[in-house]
């Protein structure tokens, strides 16, 4: 007997597409008339996203090669080409949101959030295929492992009976 498993990556990791996020929305975000004190960076409007796993957020993060300060597991500063990104959540079962700060290009932090968006869903997509691979009982073993045209990981495993 095997079993076949479609592994999709998230579509949209934010719960706003970095897509949808406009100049308007950044604008929004970070009042270019007005300094916003660090204190009050938390109760600025921020995006809401689905990232919820620290490691991989950090990995995705890292591999950019950005400027990176973690204060905690819950509160993560990102400084990259077209500003400050700081990730925070409140505990660690609910997801992140991003509070932007010192924005000096829109446009570049806008395909900043939306790279680190797909790299966060392609990283969650291998973390998830691994962990299935690695759960596998004695019974178990990968008969194919397939990458389709639309980046889905196809996994057929065999079960011996």
């Amino acid at each position: 007997m095997s079993l076949s498993a479609l592994l999709i990556p998230m579509a949209i990791a934010l719960t706003v597409s970095a897509a949808d996020v406009s100049k308007d929305v950044v604008e929004k975000l970070q009042n270019k008339d007005e300094e916003v004190p660090e204190k009050t960076l938390a109760e600025t409007k921020g995006i809401a996203t689905r990232f919820n796993d620290s490691r991989v957020l950090y990995k995705t993060l890292n591999t950019h090669g950005l400027k990176i300060k973690v204060n905690s597991d819950d509160d993560i500063v990102v400084k990259c080409s077209g500003g400050i990104l700081n990730y925070r959540r409140s505990s660690a079962s609910e997801p992140y949101t991003v509070y932007v700060k010192d924005v000096n290009n829109s446009d570049e932090l806008i395909r900043n959030i939306k790279c680190l968006n797909d790299d966060y869903c392609e990283n969650i997509q291998q973390y998830t295929c691994e962990s299935v691979k690695e759960g596998l009982e004695p019974n178990m073993h990968i008969e194919e492992e397939k990458v389709l045209e639309d980046n889905s990981i196809l996994l057929t495993i065999s079960i011996d009976e």
